[in-house]
């Protein structure tokens, strides 16, 4: 495992984490084709309670507009891909285990509690965005979720089976590696 996945493990400095925030935002605006939005000069919390704001007034537009969601989502489970795979080259990703120890570790910079185990069953206890996000917000939103997962794991998928935004007590979901590098 290398020192920098190591060190993110205890401790994410918080200059870090708004900094992948400003990069998940500009991906998602230019996903929905718009301008990202200034977050200069907020700390890590507001910057999380604007991107949920914002992001699920984008889905809501969206769905009122007409808007082509599905184009809206391979925009961004694109986007999040490229910052998977920045995130993997930064980090010096290896093996699985890495895999999922950055995957906890990018999902706790956006203040959600992910697990992943070895056979790639995720759970998410805590999310942020649950409490500001419809069901179709998240689905939409969801496509982030794939695209960085996807490019973490060189490839790997994320499938949901339960949200936390359709009453259900956690978000379950399942990596499927097949395709991606052991």
């Amino acid at each position: 495992m290398s020192l920098r996945l190591r060190a993110l493990e205890l401790y994410i400095p918080g200059w870090v984490a708004r900094h992948t925030l400003r990069r998940l935002t500009e991906a998602t605006a230019s996903a929905f084709g718009s301008e990202p939005v200034d977050l200069r000069g907020s700390d890590q919390g507001e910057l999380l309670a604007r991107y949920a704001s914002f992001t699920a007034g984008w889905v809501e537009r969206a769905l009122v507009d007409g808007t082509d969601l599905d184009a809206v989502s391979r925009r961004a489970w694109a986007n999040a891909r490229v910052l998977g795979e920045s995130f993997r080259r930064r980090l010096g990703v290896r093996t699985r285990s890495d895999e999922r120890r950055a995957a906890r570790i990018a999902y706790r910079m956006i203040g959600i509690d992910l697990r992943v185990d070895a056979s790639g069953a995720v759970a998410v206890d805590r999310c942020v965005f649950a409490a500001r996000y419809s069901p179709q917000v998240c689905r939409v939103m969801s496509s982030f979720d794939d695209g960085l997962i996807a490019g973490l794991t060189q490839g790997g998928r994320l499938w949901f089976s339960e949200r936390i935004t359709e009453g259900r007590p956690r978000c379950l979901a399942r990596i499927a590696w097949e395709g991606a590098a052991p």
